[in-house]
């Protein structure tokens, strides 16, 4: 259940003998278990169906429908929880789609 940064990690051996997969697949927060916010659900479902790593998670997998922050309600903070892990997921869009909220950000500093 935990990493360690030695040699030998549970964590790795156990992923890699349930995935098939090198344990370099799930280093540095890649693993579908370190999406932020995720639920046990989201977390079962994903593995089910084979998807181990944050890159392997599609926009449907994390519940994102474009545009769905500018309904009321739907964001804390100015972001939804989908665009959130989207971003953690598939990384932060290099175009104009970035969401920057300056508000909340000078909130947090």
């Amino acid at each position: 259940e935990y990493r360690t940064k030695s040699k030998y990690s549970g964590f790795d051996e156990c992923w890699e003998e349930a995935t098939g997969l090198d344990a370099s697949e799930f280093r540095n927060g890649s693993a579908v278990v370190d999406l932020w916010h995720g639920t046990k659900k989201d977390l079962t479902s994903f593995i089910a169906k084979s998807k181990y790593r944050l890159s392997d998670l599609t926009d449907e997998d994390l519940g994102y429908v474009e545009g769905d922050h500018k309904k009321p309600g739907r964001s804390i903070g100015g972001m939804t929880r989908s665009r959130r892990q989207l971003y953690q997921a598939k990384g932060i869009p290099r175009d104009k789609s970035f969401l920057m909220a300056g508000k909340y950000l000078i909130e947090e500093m």
